[in-house]
């Protein structure tokens, strides 16, 4: 089997054909190939006070970046949906290009 390594705290995991999408509580979204290498790596946050917490306001929030990844998923086009574990309540979509 395959073992991805260096993930920020892993809580859920989508397939879709050779793909899968993996959410990651302290801060980003791993998209990974059927041989286990990176493809892409979605919404990093970098602000250590923002992430792996349900508490990131809503102010606090950029476009793009994830706080805290739970829940992920993939639609029929290849786009990824991102819940996040937020008191406030959040969803990404990132389209696959």
């Amino acid at each position: 089997g395959v073992i991805a390594k260096d993930m920020l705290l892993p809580a859920a995991v989508a397939v879709q054909g050779d793909l899968a999408v993996i959410g990651e509580i302290k801060g980003q979204v791993t998209i990974l190939d059927k041989a286990g290498k990176v493809v892409a790596k979605l919404g990093t946050n970098t602000n250590t006070d923002e992430v792996g917490t349900n508490k990131t306001e809503p102010d606090k929030w950029r476009l793009g970046v994830v706080t805290a990844p739970h829940g992920v998923a993939f639609n029929a086009h290849g786009d990824v949906f991102v819940a996040e574990y937020n008191i406030f309540g959040r969803v990404h979509c990132f389209r696959r290009e």
